[in-house]
């Protein structure tokens, strides 16, 4: 989510919402451009939308899960990346957030543990390094 948004875009793509509130890309767009400018309530609204309109996007709940990250809600947080684990259980970096949470409140054999299915199913030697690493460190 390193994308910068240009002057007017965020307006743009509410108005983009306005006229087509059922399509997925329009919601997802919308929710990204709000979790980059950090109005929190409005992203977790547009994703749980998203969600809505396409449940078994795994992507979908990852994102939400950033974003309970981000507002250091740590309950919602985990709750997402598994729902986006259930959906996409071979999605590696679902793993490594959820691994990630969870080294963060300590609860560190769960991290392990998560780490590990991260390296089982990563192909990013760059991914995989940083497991490595976070996984000697515990």
């Amino acid at each position: 989510m390193e994308q910068k948004l240009i002057p007017g875009e965020l307006e743009e793509l509410e108005r983009q919402f306005a006229v087509k509130p059922d399509d997925v890309e329009v919601v997802l767009a919308l929710a990204n451009a709000y979790a980059e400018v950090e109005r929190w309530e409005e992203a977790v609204k547009a994703y749980k939308l998203a969600i809505q309109l396409d449940p078994e996007n795994g992507d979908l709940y990852n994102r939400l899960g950033v974003v309970f990250v981000s507002i250091d809600d740590p309950i919602e947080a985990e709750e997402s990346y598994l729902k986006a684990i259930d959906c996409s259980p071979e999605e590696s970096r679902f793993y490594f957030n959820l691994g990630e949470l969870y080294q963060h409140q300590r609860r560190m054999s769960n991290a392990k543990y998560v780490f590990g299915k991260c390296l089982q199913l990563s192909n990013d030697p760059d991914e995989r390094a940083e497991v490595r690493e976070k996984l000697l460190f515990m």
